[in-house]
């Protein structure tokens, strides 16, 4: 260090240890003025010039960092600064509308142009300039180094690139060249990153020495990686996020080697960690303007202070277009009902699952555009549902389950108290999947109530999962299978007044989310003629056993209709024995005769008890269908 005053926060052990060069200045001026006695606050005249520099530099926006851009916002939203004025205007920048991510993508890569491209005192002279006619040809030359800026990025970004697939997968990379430009490299340092979510230090080699830049990732501390490799380098500096070096050329390998080490031993720790982090999860219902607001209030963000993370769980994707000249996606994406127009960048199509269901990680903004505002979401990443469905209260097995149905009673309703303390709450109109994936996202252990267990989990596969689900017959037969669940999810409505009270007979704590709507009832009324047409199962099942008397059992019970429930097939068995028609043994159906007697359904006992079973059903839930009609 140099003989003189050293002003920097580690040193003078300072509370905030991340402030960046301008805001070290901007303290330091304070320090003057309060020592030499100045009234008033002048210091507030510069806010506007910190917050930019803060952004600019990418340093961890909180404590007094993000205190200083927060303020220095509305100072930059009011500047009379001609050279601020001006640079926001090449910039298309409406000065209302400002915040970090306008500084951080439109005000400072203009900025920071003049250095990397041209002459780097064009910036001082953009702020320092009281006349408005210079300072629109000093922006228009900053606008200039800028997009020349990114014609030498995108080709030293592509050889790079080039570099790193050589390399193969690799913990961390410094990649280097003779032909690179030293003041693009960080910014292809930083879309590296992006890219592969490792940490990368590119190189530019002008003779017996290289600048390096480097850019981080989350959970890994650049400069502290700089440290591990010391020897290897000649000068760096920095902090967690971003750092640079200066390294011999002939010491270019051995860095990389060391670096890539470093970097191994570190993501050791972290493997096995989930990538996507969800600070909240999320349905369509839930995304409004008014929780865009709240969660804006929460900023500024940036590195140290990264924008809320909403995990929406089984939503769809859908009318999807490009923009930014086909670099970038814009959607819709549907949950629970509502449609929430989304953008994903750095993709140009939809990922596989989108007609389907994905669960979608991202941010929820306002989006302000020439006075206009709406409601966005950001997408980050996308994943398929992970997780299974439950099938509860009865085998997994369809053989297995028409079984366990035979020797319980296909009609059997256990007694149970009626009253509890379960909460009902009509999420009638909502979607079902994002509803479902919401409360199972959030950790919640649900127990899913549908007409059929079976079709539904058909249904729901790959949509969403994590929950168990069962039926209303299952359910009223042993009612103590509800008993381990805070949320009971009412898919299909209830087919009688038995069930209707089981569901408000729960713990005090729990809840019963009624979610059927009209094509719930629908799904139920089909369920119910599909168990009144006992006589079209007879005669195929019958059928089945005339003419395949070898045939696997379950292949015989099942013979026209694939998806007949264990209900049902027990049923059927029932019902030929006692017209005796054919015995059961345990393990295989039988004819007793090749020309029985003719016998009428009617007298079958179990024919007649599902007859009025579904004759109760049918009159419990009229009234349902005439309303909903």
């Amino acid at each position: 260090l140099p003989d003189a005053p050293i002003i920097h926060p580690l040193v003078s052990g300072y509370p905030d240890p991340e402030l960046c060069a301008t805001g070290v200045a901007y303290k330091f001026a304070q320090a003057l003025r309060a020592a030499r006695g100045v009234d008033g606050n002048p210091d507030e005249d510069d806010l506007d010039l910190v917050a930019l520099a803060t952004v600019a530099d990418c340093v961890p926006l909180i404590r007094e960092n993000r205190r200083l851009v927060r303020e220095g916002l509305v100072a930059l939203a009011r500047t009379q600064r001609p050279g601020l004025r001006a640079l926001m205007r090449v910039a298309q920048v409406d000065p209302a509308e400002i915040d970090e991510k306008t500084i951080g993508f439109r005000l400072a890569p203009r900025i920071n142009a003049a250095g990397r491209m041209q002459r780097a005192d064009s910036g001082v002279e953009l702020m320092l300039t009281d006349d408005p006619v210079r300072a629109d040809a000093i922006a228009a030359e900053l606008d200039h180094a800028n997009n020349e800026r990114k014609l030498v990025e995108s080709r030293i970004r592509y050889e790079a690139e080039a570099q790193a697939a050589a390399l193969g997968p690799r913990d961390g990379y410094v990649l280097a060249s003779e032909d690179w430009h030293p003041g693009v490299i960080g910014i292809v340092a930083a879309r590296l990153a992006e890219t592969h979510q490792r940490p990368v230090v590119i190189v530019a080699l002008d003779g017996p020495e290289g600048s390096g830049s480097g850019r981080s990732v989350p959970g890994f501390d650049l400069l502290a990686g700089f440290e591990a490799c010391a020897e290897h380098l000649l000068r760096f500096g920095g902090h967690r996020a971003a750092a640079g070096c200066t390294v011999a050329s002939s010491s270019v390998a051995a860095f990389a080697e060391s670096f890539e080490q470093y970097c191994s031993a570190i993501f050791a720790d972290q493997r096995g960690t989930a990538v996507g982090h969800a600070d909240a999860v999320v349905g369509g219902d839930g995304l409004s303007m008014e929780l865009a607001e709240q969660l804006t209030a929460l900023g500024p963000f940036g590195i140290g202070n990264p924008k809320p993370k909403l995990l929406i769980p089984g939503a769809r994707l859908d009318g999807a277009r490009s923009m930014g000249e086909g670099k970038h996606l814009r959607c819709t994406i549907n949950s629970a009902g509502l449609r929430v127009g989304a953008v994903a960048f750095g993709t140009a199509r939809l990922p596989d699952g989108a007609e389907t269901a994905l669960d979608v990680l991202g941010s929820l903004e306002v989006n302000r555009w020439r006075g206009a505002e709406e409601l966005r979401f950001v997408i980050e990443e996308t994943v398929l549902p992970s997780g299974s469905i439950e099938l509860l209260g009865r085998p997994e097995d369809d053989l297995e389950a028409t079984l366990a149905v035979l020797a319980a009673g296909p009609f059997t309703v256990a007694e149970f108290g009626s009253e509890g303390e379960r909460e009902v709450l009509d999420r009638r109109g909502a979607g079902v999947v994002g509803v479902l994936a919401s409360l199972v996202g959030g950790g919640e252990n649900v127990l899913v109530v549908s007409a059929s267990e079976q079709r539904r989990r058909a249904q729901l596969a790959g949509r969403v999962a994590g929950f168990s689900l069962t039926s209303w017959a299952l359910l009223l037969a042993k009612p103590s299978l509800a008993d381990p669940f805070t949320h009971l999810v009412l898919l299909d409505p209830p087919q009688s007044r038995a069930a209707e009270q089981l569901i408000s007979g729960g713990p005090q704590g729990s809840y019963a989310h009624q979610l059927w709507g009209p094509s719930e009832l629908r799904f139920t009324l089909d369920e119910l003629e599909r168990n009144a047409d006992l006589r079209g199962s007879m005669a195929a099942v019958y059928r089945a056993l005339r003419e395949s008397p070898k045939s696997p059992l379950l292949e015989q019970l099942r013979s026209g209709d694939d998806q007949r429930s264990p209900a049902t097939m027990a049923i059927v068995i029932r019902v030929l024995e006692e017209l005796e028609l054919a015995h059961f043994d345990g393990t295989s159906l039988v004819l007793v005769s090749d020309s029985p007697t003719r016998r009428e359904l009617e007298s079958s006992p179990t024919f007649m008890a599902n007859t009025r079973e579904v004759e109760e059903a049918r009159e419990w839930l009229s009234p349902i269908a005439s309303l909903a009609a």
